[in-house]
């Protein structure tokens, strides 16, 4: 860091606390939200920079973001002294500057990493060609993503108002790893624009142009950096949105006769949105996707000095052998989902990179158990089947789960992989929480057990 990028880190730091300020002042109205839309910004921003720090100094080869800003700073310092042609190669028309920024970049042009390159170099303009000052910019680009995912929880939730940032605007990993200049940075930010607009559309009726474009825009970017979240993320919406419906049909006659047709109507979606994303990337087709999720696991496991039956390389685990059918993929769900959720655990740790891994991930399943001892099959089963999105998030973040733990095979790689899903599963839990305490306050009362088990059928959450 020269004295230039500090200055820069300072003067940008101060801007953006100083236009969420005003942000907050001028467009925040409810009380109950404004009060954490300035902490949440400052904890976003101080991930950035602690991402690009230990990027800096602890890893000493810089990793991907290094990588993103070698390119970004080539293009950037073309466009200075060509505007026009910059832009065109950055809106992927070849033209001379082409060949000649390629021979000296990192990424091939067109690739899912170009995208990003070509996404952060805009922001790299703005950020005076500092990878300091273009940090905080790209972190504040993804907080109002996340300011938005955290409004779809409180919004609907507004009971656990309190509680919910600590989920979404201060969950450690989701913090660190989501700030930097990466891909998972504009994953989850568009991820949080994409459920917002589409709440906005569904349960509040606005129905404007302006929310269909976010959510074709969203989904085009987390498609172009991060496909796989929109793997977990359909079938979830899908059955969210079936169940939806049908908690809006009151006659019990109706309800009875659609929930057939809401079957065959979350099948087809879910299946339909794999073929689809099949069709746009081969990679993701069907035939491709378990022939890469083997190749990726045993890249990661095998390759490198450490190859033993115990150990791979650097930071990687093992969910142990499997053959390759549905059978063989559905019988490591249960340790893939343990190992994106509550590994490493600490005699798994092998670097200090792992150390507030292994913290963070202790904890979820410290709270984890206490949640379910609490809440119970019982008032699990009731709470899930009342509330449509409730379910939804745990689909998300439980599929998600298996999804990075099965394919992954290190720690290091899943740590970031793993984020989308995080605060859905501790917003998940700590709902399932407000469930159980309302349950059991019904239950001192007096109110017979019948009484309590309706309690569900009648929980009203915000829709505004």
């Amino acid at each position: 860091m020269t004295l230039l990028d500090f200055i820069l880190l300072i003067l940008y730091f101060t801007l953006a606390l100083v236009v969420g300020i005003l942000i907050r002042n001028r467009f925040i109205k409810d009380k109950l939200y404004k009060r954490f839309f300035v902490p949440g910004l400052v904890v976003k921003m101080l991930g950035g920079i602690s991402f690009a720090l230990v990027h800096t100094y602890y890893f000493t080869y810089g990793g991907d973001t290094k990588s993103y800003f070698h390119d970004m700073n080539i293009i950037t310092d073309h466009f200075y002294d060509n505007p026009l042609a910059t832009l065109g190669y950055l809106s992927e028309h070849f033209n001379y500057l082409t060949n000649e920024i390629a021979r000296i970049s990192k990424f091939t042009w067109g690739t899912k990493e170009f995208f990003l390159v070509r996404f952060a170099t805009i922001i790299n303009i703005f950020g005076l060609n500092s990878y300091w000052s273009t940090t905080i910019l790209f972190s504040v680009f993804s907080y109002f993503g996340t300011w938005q995912l955290y409004l779809v929880f409180a919004k609907r939730y507004p009971m656990l108002w309190k509680q919910l940032p600590w989920a979404v605007l201060f969950l450690p990993s989701f913090v660190f790893w989501g700030s930097g200049i990466m891909k998972d940075t504009l994953g989850v930010g568009f991820l949080g624009v994409f459920l917002f607009s589409l709440t906005q559309i569904y349960y509040n009726k606005k129905y404007k142009l302006w929310y269909l474009f976010l959510m074709a825009l969203s989904a085009y970017v987390i498609f172009s950096v991060r496909a796989y979240i929109l793997f977990g993320l359909f079938p979830a919406i899908f059955i969210w949105l079936a169940l939806g419906f049908k908690e809006k049909i009151g006659n019990p006659v109706m309800r009875a006769i659609f929930i057939p047709f809401m079957l065959v109507f979350m099948v087809v979606g879910a299946i339909g949105s794999f073929y689809y994303l099949g069709k746009i990337n081969a990679r993701y087709s069907a035939d491709n996707v378990l022939t890469t999720a083997y190749s990726y696991q045993h890249w990661h496991y095998v390759e490198g000095k450490n190859t033993s039956q115990q150990h791979g390389r650097g930071s990687s685990y093992t969910l142990g052998n499997y053959d390759q059918t549905f059978i063989g993929v559905i019988s490591k769900f249960i340790p893939a989902v343990n190992v994106a959720l509550f590994r490493p655990y600490f005699w798994e740790i092998k670097n200090p990179a792992m150390v507030l891994s292994s913290i963070e991930s202790f904890a979820f399943l410290v709270f984890s158990i206490l949640i379910l001892i609490r809440v119970g099959p019982f008032v699990l089963l009731r709470a899930i089947s009342a509330d449509s999105f409730l379910l939804m998030s745990l689909v998300f973040s439980i599929f998600f789960s298996f999804a990075v733990g099965f394919s992954t095979w290190n720690f290091g790689a899943l740590a970031r992989y793993k984020i989308p899903a995080l605060p859905f599963f501790m917003a998940s839990l700590l709902i399932l929480n407000y469930y159980a305490n309302l349950y059991r306050s019904q239950r001192k009362k007096g109110i017979a057990h019948r009484r309590a088990q309706q309690l569900f059928s009648k929980i009203q959450v915000s829709e505004q």
